[in-house]
């Protein structure tokens, strides 16, 4: 067996994004249970996130063959002074080879020059076990899922556009103190609604999720995620995962509008002292 762990190329993105699928399962499902079929539509969004960070961080991003056969991926990402992890994965059968910790150690040394790092984990055990031993901090996550309730939130959805990117992208300074402007033109060219609120807050979603909020007081935020959480428009109520005991202020709006408050994965921070307070993280972005 030779295992040669090579930079990812666009021509690997197929190959990659089916392993993915292979081995991530969302909340709620048991590796047991088989992949749902995806719409063209969701494999187009699916392998254009890989393309995105091909484009953003080629360096970052590795596969693992074993004679020659592609068996293994990891994708990480710089923004500023931080860095994430954004995907690792090794197919089902080739799993428990220590495959997984030499992708690990390839993504790692991509954000060696970084301060704070991140990473979105499963409840995978192994995965859990390999984070920790990387010094990584481990922070159990909930997900927080919506209830429609017929709330009285005002509702400002808008189609992204570089008004907005730049209104969003000084605010992720202000709370984050970093720019990921790149993400968020990824964002607005993959169809994502941006809500904003004048008070110094933005969330961007897609049809079903929360894709990041960031906001400048604790208000607004909830302000934000109640809307979100209740169905903005004619979308039903959304679902907002990776949060962490110390965004309590998520929780609480949660509770305020009945959504469901379930236990899934960890965010892995090394280097971290303190979370950005309010922010709901990307998993795949940061």
């Amino acid at each position: 067996m030779s295992l040669v762990i090579r930079p990812m190329h666009f021509d690997d993105v197929a190959t990659v994004d089916e392993i993915w699928r292979s081995v991530f399962h969302p909340p709620g499902t048991t590796v047991d249970e088989p992949v749902e079929p995806r719409t063209a539509e969701a494999e187009l969004a699916d392998r254009s996130r890989f393309l995105h960070l091909l484009n953003t961080d080629p360096a970052g991003a590795a596969v693992a063959e074993i004679d020659g056969v592609t068996v293994g991926l990891c994708q990480s990402l710089r923004r500023g002074d931080q860095f994430v992890l954004s995907r690792l994965g090794v197919a089902p059968d080739f799993q428990g080879q220590g495959i997984g910790r030499k992708l690990l150690a390839f993504a790692l040394s991509y954000g060696e020059e970084t301060i704070e790092q991140y990473i979105w984990s499963s409840q995978d055990p192994r995965a859990l076990h390999s984070y920790v031993r990387e010094g990584f901090t481990l922070r159990p996550t909930v997900t927080l899922t919506g209830n429609a309730r017929g709330g009285s939130v005002e509702r400002h959805v808008i189609q992204m556009d570089e008004k907005g990117i730049e209104f969003a992208d000084a605010i992720d300074l202000a709370v984050r103190g970093v720019s990921r402007r790149q993400d968020l033109q990824f964002w607005f060219a993959s169809g994502a609604n941006l809500v904003v609120d004048e008070e110094g807050g933005y969330l961007i979603f897609n049809k079903t999720r929360l894709t990041t909020l960031a906001a400048t007081s604790i208000p607004v935020a909830k302000r934000l995620l109640t809307g979100a959480l209740q169905g903005y428009g004619d979308l039903p109520p959304l679902e907002a995962g990776w949060v962490v005991a110390e965004q309590q202020w998520a929780i609480e709006a949660a509770a305020s509008c009945g959504a469901t408050i379930s236990n899934y994965g960890a965010m892995m921070t090394r280097n971290v002292v303190e979370l950005a307070v309010p922010y709901l993280p990307n998993a795949l972005l940061g």
